[in-house]
């Protein structure tokens, strides 16, 4: 099947979901709502009115977050359903895992806290793609009983790979990390299945997005643990685009974290180093920006290729990113200014 044959139906209904997103007009009017009773009055104007009134936010304002995260799998499920080959289909589905994972490291860290207030407010549901107990792995004895209720799920297995390591430190960190490892790899078979326009497409966006896990990761590595550089490469996602094991080796300095900065930020990450580790909020903006971009890019180029169907689910994720952080914007009463400086 050619790429034009595959893709045309594809394209064709990610074209009509792109001119459902919002304009700017409405997002003006988003910024200058005074509380989330109005976000959700004019949301209820605007393709997010199906989501607002299934949710009840019209009602109960508190809901609208939850809302919008389950409006986002929705969205992701309609673009599974648009997507044609058995292969293309297949990954685009597996990318609900990232929902999934999130929604499991949240757990663990409850369990690992063994303070599970709150948990229930984070949760989507009980099956995104496969079917967890989310709030048992929360109240589990032990590491053990979590296993066995992720047995028939993929996360079984790199959370007991990783279980030596965080019984010796007492840390989630090498949980989730692992979790994450294994996601991306399990991806990137299936990538290296698709025909080579869309394999490039693929590594080109999903590339961008492990580097910014790597990121993360190597500035939590460096700050809070002591490793040497075999430990640190050993917990790296393969697959990025510019952050790579072999660009890490290679550029391996210290430990300081200012050196560290500087090795992460080759290309289109120079603005890291000038970021530091302390501004959190800008270097999230600034590698979403980025992720944005290549979506962007991969939008507006040849349109028959599996880059439209991820351009676009970066994009919506991103809109549903935004307006989660406009409402604890407005929760939290920011400034205009303020609001402006977070939400693109």
């Amino acid at each position: 099947m050619g790429q034009l044959a595959k893709y045309a139906y594809t394209n064709a209904k990610i074209r009509a979901m792109l001119s459902f997103m919002l304009p700017e007009n409405v997002w003006s009017r988003l910024k200058a709502a005074k509380d989330m009773a109005e976000i959700a009055e004019i949301l209820a104007e605007t393709p997010y009115r199906t989501m607002v009134e299934k949710a009840g936010v019209k009602e109960n304002p508190d809901l609208l977050e939850t809302g919008l995260l389950s409006g986002n799998l929705d969205t992701h499920r309609k673009v599974v359903a648009a997507t044609t080959g058995k292969k293309e289909k297949r990954l685009i589905e597996s990318l609900l895992e990232r929902y999934e994972i999130e929604q499991l490291k949240t757990a663990l860290r409850v369990w690992h806290k063994k303070a599970p207030a709150g948990l229930a407010e984070s949760l989507y549901g009980d099956k995104i793609k496969n079917r967890i107990d989310y709030k048992r792995i929360a109240h589990a004895p032990s590491l053990d009983e979590i296993l066995f209720l992720l047995g028939n799920t993929p996360y079984a297995r790199p959370l007991a790979k990783a279980r030596e390591k965080y019984e010796t430190t007492n840390s989630l960190f090498y949980l989730e990390v692992a979790l994450d490892i294994d996601y991306y790899q399990r991806l990137d078979e299936m990538v290296q299945k698709l025909s080579k326009t869309d394999r490039v497409m693929a590594k080109t966006i999903l590339g961008v997005e492990i580097d910014i896990e790597n990121i993360h990761w190597l500035i939590r590595l460096r700050k809070y643990y002591s490793l040497n550089m075999g430990e640190i490469l050993e917990w790296i996602i393969p697959g990025g685009s510019k952050i790579t094991k072999s660009s890490i080796r290679g550029s391996y300095i210290s430990d300081d974290v200012n050196n560290l900065l500087d090795m992460v930020s080759p290309g289109p990450y120079t603005k890291i180093k000038d970021l530091g580790e302390s501004n959190n909020q800008q270097l999230e903006e600034f590698l979403s920006a980025a992720l944005k971009q290549q979506a962007r890019k991969a939008l507006s180029g040849f349109p028959f290729t599996i880059g439209t169907v991820l351009g676009y689910l970066v994009l919506k994720k991103d809109e549903t990113r935004n307006l989660i952080s406009l409402l604890y914007a407005k929760k939290f009463g920011w400034e205009k200014e303020q609001i402006d400086s977070v939400i693109h």
